[in-house]
């Protein structure tokens, strides 16, 4: 029997169909793994994707968990539990999106029936193995390679990321510079010319990641050039 839809009742169902749709072409970029990395751009990922879509940000808290216990973020917490329960379908199938994003160490012994379960579990999980000793590994870990400057910003911008989880809040700008200057004089010898042009004008960069940064690509991108020039 065919049934005539009015305008409106269609326009009702494509809302219901579309969010569905559109997260079944959808997937995770990054993988989970038990490394703090991986999962502060793992975690952004999977925030900015269920952020793209309203019906699909009720589903999940974006913020980290307070470091002390907070009304506000349970109260977001049993939201997002209640919308999970109410759109069942929109809540399997970005259950499925995440668990296939997950390394086979990370999977969950157990299944969760939500989706906002299963990230508060993940989020308690690296919570409680982040904090500033490790940080500071990771800190002295950097190093710099001017042939790979994208692989030297993807490390600078996980080591923000990993601050502001460990501190809720973003480091301070002559923080950042001295993760850069660290890191170059770890190699003093090949990276001398890069140091020495921040030196001549430290009072004005000592606090100033980004101008810090662009002298790093100037220099950089003058070696690439001069390495490419024929004898």
């Amino acid at each position: 029997m065919n049934i005539l839809l009015t305008p409106r009742k269609k326009a009702l169902l494509r809302e219901e169909i579309e969010p569905v749709h559109s997260l079944r072409q959808d997937a995770l970029q990054h993988t989970l793994t038990d490394s703090m990395i991986s999962y502060v751009f793992w975690l952004q990922e999977v925030v900015d994707l269920a952020s793209a879509n309203p019906l699909l940000a009720q589903l999940i808290v974006p913020d980290l968990p307070p470091l002390e216990e907070n009304d506000s973020y349970s109260s977001k917490v049993s939201s997002a539990l209640q919308a999970c329960s109410t759109y069942h379908q929109e809540n399997q199938h970005l259950m499925t999106i995440l668990t296939a994003s997950m390394d086979a160490g990370m999977q969950p012994a157990t299944s969760f029936p939500t989706v906002c379960e299963l990230l508060e579990t993940i989020k308690t999980h690296f919570a409680q193995i982040m904090d500033p000793f490790k940080l500071s590994v990771y800190e002295r870990s950097l190093t710099f390679d001017r042939h790979n400057l994208l692989a030297y910003y993807t490390s600078l911008d996980a080591m923000e990321k990993v601050h502001y989880h460990v501190f809720r809040k973003h480091p301070p700008q002559d923080l950042e510079v001295s993760w850069m200057m660290t890191s170059l004089t770890n190699d003093y010898l090949h990276n001398q010319d890069i140091i020495q042009d921040i030196q001549l004008n430290w009072t004005n960069l000592h606090s100033d990641a980004k101008a810090v940064r662009e002298i790093i690509n100037a220099h950089s991108h003058r070696r690439g050039r001069h390495s490419r020039s024929p004898c």
